[in-house]
Protein backbone atom coordinates (compact mmCIF):
# COMPACT_ATOMS: atom_id res chain seq x y z
CA UNK A 1 0.00 0.00 0.00
CA UNK A 2 2.14 2.90 -1.14
CA UNK A 3 1.41 6.40 0.15
CA UNK A 4 0.49 9.27 -2.15
CA UNK A 5 0.92 12.95 -1.13
CA UNK A 6 -0.73 15.96 -2.80
CA UNK A 7 0.51 19.52 -2.23
CA UNK A 8 -1.01 23.02 -2.57
CA UNK A 9 0.71 23.71 -5.88
CA UNK A 10 -0.76 20.53 -7.41
CA UNK A 11 2.42 18.51 -7.28
CA UNK A 12 2.17 14.88 -6.28
CA UNK A 13 4.75 12.78 -4.48
CA UNK A 14 4.40 9.00 -4.53
CA UNK A 15 6.18 6.60 -2.22
CA UNK A 16 7.84 4.99 -5.25
CA UNK A 17 9.30 6.96 -8.15
CA UNK A 18 8.94 5.93 -11.81
CA UNK A 19 12.02 3.68 -11.51
CA UNK A 20 10.49 1.85 -8.53
CA UNK A 21 12.84 3.36 -5.95
CA UNK A 22 11.25 4.10 -2.59
CA UNK A 23 11.15 7.64 -1.26
CA UNK A 24 11.33 8.13 2.46
CA UNK A 25 8.37 9.79 4.21
CA UNK A 26 10.69 12.61 5.30
CA UNK A 27 10.19 14.07 1.80
CA UNK A 28 6.53 14.63 2.72
CA UNK A 29 7.38 16.00 6.16
CA UNK A 30 9.84 18.46 4.57
CA UNK A 31 6.86 20.01 2.73
CA UNK A 32 4.40 19.71 5.59
CA UNK A 33 3.15 23.31 5.29
CA UNK A 34 2.11 22.64 1.67
CA UNK A 35 0.56 19.18 2.18
CA UNK A 36 -3.17 19.08 1.36
CA UNK A 37 -3.94 15.32 1.26
CA UNK A 38 -2.28 12.04 2.09
CA UNK A 39 -3.62 8.71 0.86
CA UNK A 40 -2.95 5.01 0.45
CA UNK A 41 -4.59 2.67 -2.06
CA UNK A 42 -5.57 -0.91 -1.29
CA UNK A 43 -7.82 -3.31 -3.26
CA UNK A 44 -9.15 -0.55 -5.49
CA UNK A 45 -10.01 1.71 -2.53
CA UNK A 46 -8.26 5.01 -1.85
CA UNK A 47 -8.09 5.93 1.84
CA UNK A 48 -7.52 9.69 2.03
CA UNK A 49 -7.08 12.21 4.82
CA UNK A 50 -7.29 15.98 4.36
CA UNK A 51 -4.56 17.92 6.09
CA UNK A 52 -6.70 21.07 6.23
CA UNK A 53 -9.48 19.78 8.48
CA UNK A 54 -8.88 16.08 9.27
CA UNK A 55 -11.62 14.80 6.97
CA UNK A 56 -11.26 11.11 6.14
CA UNK A 57 -12.66 9.88 2.83
CA UNK A 58 -12.69 6.57 1.05
CA UNK A 59 -12.98 6.43 -2.72
CA UNK A 60 -13.59 3.58 -5.16
CA UNK A 61 -12.30 4.78 -8.53
CA UNK A 62 -13.75 8.25 -9.11
CA UNK A 63 -16.65 7.67 -6.70
CA UNK A 64 -16.58 8.89 -3.14
CA UNK A 65 -17.84 6.03 -1.04
CA UNK A 66 -17.57 7.28 2.53
CA UNK A 67 -16.59 10.55 4.24
CA UNK A 68 -16.29 11.30 7.97
CA UNK A 69 -14.54 13.25 10.71
CA UNK A 70 -13.01 11.17 13.48
CA UNK A 71 -13.06 13.81 16.19
CA UNK A 72 -15.77 15.17 18.42
CA UNK A 73 -15.91 18.84 19.24
CA UNK A 74 -14.74 21.72 17.11
CA UNK A 75 -12.32 20.37 14.51
CA UNK A 76 -11.37 23.92 13.52
CA UNK A 77 -9.52 24.44 16.80
CA UNK A 78 -6.92 21.79 16.07
CA UNK A 79 -3.39 23.13 16.43
CA UNK A 80 -0.06 21.71 15.26
CA UNK A 81 -1.82 19.49 12.70
CA UNK A 82 0.46 16.85 11.12
CA UNK A 83 0.15 13.56 9.20
CA UNK A 84 0.49 10.02 10.49
CA UNK A 85 1.70 7.19 8.28
CA UNK A 86 3.21 3.93 9.47
CA UNK A 87 3.20 0.20 8.83
CA UNK A 88 2.56 -2.28 11.65
CA UNK A 89 4.30 -5.60 11.10
CA UNK A 90 4.24 -8.89 12.95
CA UNK A 91 6.86 -11.62 13.05
CA UNK A 92 6.01 -15.21 13.87
CA UNK A 93 8.88 -17.01 15.56
CA UNK A 94 9.38 -20.47 16.97
CA UNK A 95 11.67 -21.48 19.79
CA UNK A 96 13.48 -23.96 17.55
CA UNK A 97 14.43 -21.48 14.84
CA UNK A 98 13.79 -17.87 15.85
CA UNK A 99 15.58 -16.32 12.89
CA UNK A 100 13.38 -18.05 10.31
CA UNK A 101 10.21 -16.21 11.30
CA UNK A 102 8.09 -14.65 8.59
CA UNK A 103 7.25 -10.96 8.83
CA UNK A 104 3.72 -10.02 7.77
CA UNK A 105 2.07 -6.63 7.58
CA UNK A 106 -0.86 -6.35 10.01
CA UNK A 107 -1.98 -2.97 8.68
CA UNK A 108 -0.86 0.37 7.33
CA UNK A 109 -1.99 3.50 9.12
CA UNK A 110 -2.92 6.85 7.63
CA UNK A 111 -4.27 9.77 9.62
CA UNK A 112 -3.34 12.80 11.64
CA UNK A 113 -2.32 14.06 15.04
CA UNK A 114 -2.93 17.49 16.47
CA UNK A 115 -3.35 19.47 19.64
CA UNK A 116 -6.90 20.11 20.85
CA UNK A 117 -7.42 22.10 24.02
CA UNK A 118 -3.81 21.46 25.06
CA UNK A 119 -3.95 17.67 24.52
CA UNK A 120 -2.25 15.70 21.77
CA UNK A 121 -4.80 13.55 19.95
CA UNK A 122 -4.31 11.03 17.14
CA UNK A 123 -6.81 9.64 14.68
CA UNK A 124 -5.91 7.15 12.00
CA UNK A 125 -7.30 4.41 9.81
CA UNK A 126 -5.64 1.01 10.23
CA UNK A 127 -6.05 -0.46 6.73
CA UNK A 128 -5.56 -4.20 6.22
CA UNK A 129 -4.41 -5.82 2.99
CA UNK A 130 -7.96 -6.95 2.16
CA UNK A 131 -9.19 -3.31 2.22
CA UNK A 132 -10.98 -3.56 5.56
CA UNK A 133 -10.15 -0.85 8.07
CA UNK A 134 -10.55 0.23 11.68
CA UNK A 135 -10.72 3.80 12.99
CA UNK A 136 -8.25 4.19 15.84
CA UNK A 137 -7.45 6.94 18.28
CA UNK A 138 -4.91 7.60 21.00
Amino acid sequence: MPWHAIFNDGTVLDQFNSQGQERIFKHVLDRLQDLTHLSIIQNGLEFRVSMSDGLFSIHRGNEQWLEFYAVSGDRYHLDNFRPIYFRREEASLTLNSPISGKVTVQFEAIGWQANLEGKNIKRYLAVKSDGSFTIRDQ
